[in-house]
């Protein structure tokens, strides 16, 4: 399932929002918190856009 899902962490990388636009329900907390993991990962610089696909 693929689907957008905007994720803002504030400065101390905690979670401020998270916006996912229509589409197919995100039904498993796993899954936010991947998304959320992933940002931070990316945040640090040490992530690539291949991680997000």
């Amino acid at each position: 399932m693929e689907t957008l899902v905007t994720v803002v962490l504030n400065l101390s990388g905690q979670l401020v929002s998270l916006y996912k636009p229509g589409g197919p329900v995100l039904a498993h907390t796993s899954a936010v918190q991947d998304c959320v993991a992933l940002t931070r990962h990316r945040v640090k610089g040490e992530g690539t856009s291949e991680d997000f696909k």
